[in-house]
Order: structure tokens, then sequence, then C-alpha cells
């Protein structure tokens, strides 16, 4: 025995099915289909207008009217300021270097690098280390300005660790008699601790102040979010750093230079 099941013609809605509520979705979701991809990529859409074609329109607005410094927006001049430009030598010198900028570093670049890829793809000797050849000189520059930053914010003899102590420090003070030194602009920007040997970093700064006032390891690793090995690893440094031995010479330290009461 067998049963035939039939269906409903293609594109005719359910028994008891709302036909209006059945055609808005069928709409949405042809609207889905078609809108999607724009709303996808309109940020970038949007970001070009605010970022790209605002300001080239401005500035086309602005060439051609009578601008003043000062006073602003003059008169409407149309194409007079692009017919004084184009008739002044110097713009014909500035656009003929341009070209010539262009064909000798743009062409010559493209041609040459063109070259070293057909001759590195050919089976030489050394090829691996003729690749990295003309890889290292996007190592290089890297490096070099790792090596220069940290010789200018070195601890002990960092540039700007020697500027910051001739201007912020205040009269009389020398970055080895030890001070609290508060940069106030408006607001607390920032508390450095300047002790010798160049202790001036803020976790140290409040490692020291911490364990001058006789709180133990295991306090500070909790108040700081540390652990205790890490405080412990600090305190060796700071001693170290400040010619000093126990915790009792940071205090006596400490009291001596007014850091802590």
């Amino acid at each position: 025995m067998s049963a035939t099941i039939s269906l409903p013609p293609k594109g005719t809605a359910p028994a008891g099915a709302d036909p209006k509520r059945i055609a808005l979705r069928q709409k949405l979701g042809r609207w889905d289909v078609q809108l999607s991809p724009y709303l996808y990529i309109s940020p970038f859409f949007i970001l070009f207008a605010v970022v790209g074609l605002f300001p080239l329109a401005y500035t086309f607005w602005v060439s051609i009217h009578q601008w003043n410094l000062i006073g602003g927006q003059g008169k409407l001049v149309g194409l007079d300021n692009y017919t004084y430009v184009i008739g002044q030598p110097q713009f014909w010198t500035g656009l003929r270097n341009t070209f010539s900028i262009f064909l000798l570093s743009g062409v010559t670049q493209t041609l040459t690098a063109l070259l070293l890829a057909a001759v590195l793809d050919q089976n030489i000797r050394a090829k691996t280390f003729w690749r990295m050849g003309v890889l290292l000189p996007y190592v290089v520059a890297p490096v070099a300005v790792g090596v220069i930053f940290s010789k200018m914010f070195a601890d002990q003899s960092g540039l700007i660790n020697a500027l910051l102590g001739q201007l912020l420090l205040p009269s009389g003070v020398t970055p080895t008699t030890g001070a609290v030194v508060q940069i106030v602009r408006g607001e607390q920007l920032g508390r450095f601790l300047v002790a010798p040997d160049g202790a001036r970093k803020p976790l140290e700064t409040e490692q020291f102040l911490k364990l001058a006032r006789g709180e133990t390891a295991g306090d500070i690793a909790q108040a700081l979010s540390l652990s205790v090995k890490t405080v412990s690893t600090y305190r060796t440094r700071l001693l170290e750093k400040m010619g000093l031995s126990t915790n009792s010479d940071l205090t006596y330290y400490a009291l001596k230079a007014g850091l802590i009461d």
C-alpha cells in the first residue's frame, strides 16, 4: 500500500499563513542579498570620503578663491590662481625636477629589482646567502633604531634621563642626593624616584617606598600583583644600585632624604 503526498505549487503560501507577511519576508530577503555587500564595504568608502575626497574638494574650493591667511576666504577668482602658477618659471622647473626624479628613481629601481629577482631565481651558488643580502637593509634599520633608543633612554647614561634631570629637578638637587620629583601640569602626570645610579623606574620607586616603610615581600607582591620572587629580585637590584645592604639601610636612606615620614 503506498501513500501519495501532494505538494503545493511553487510560490504559493502554506495554508493558514499570512500572504502579506510572507511577501514582506521575501522582499527583506532580496534586499539582504542585494544590499548587504555594499554595507560591508561602505566603511572604507565613508572613511575615504572623509579623509580623502573631502580634503581634495575643499582644496579645490580654496584654490578658486582669493585667500588670506589672516582674513580668510575672499572673492571668487576662478582659475586665475592656476594661471598665475603656470606662468611662473619656478613651476616648470619643479615639474621637470619631479619628473626627472620619477624616471631616475622609480623606473631605475623597478628595473634593478626585476633584474635582481631574475638573477636570484637562477640556480646560483650560495643562493640563500644572496637572497638574505637583499633583505638585510630591511633588518638593519629596525635594529639600528632599537640601539639608538636604548642608548637614549638608558637608566644611567641616557640622553633623555639627563635632560629630565636638568629640567625637572628642583634647584640645588642633583640626581645623586635622592628626592621625589612631582611632575605637575594641571594634574600629576608621574612620580619618579631620583636615587643613586639611576634607580628611576616607577615600579622600583613604588617598591622602594614600600620596603622603606617596612612592608614585607608578601604584602608588596600582593599590592603590586607580583610574585614574591619578583619582589625579591627587585629588592636585590635596588640594594645593588643604591650601594646598600639591608632593608634597614633603605629605611634610613628614605628618612634622611625625606621620602617617608
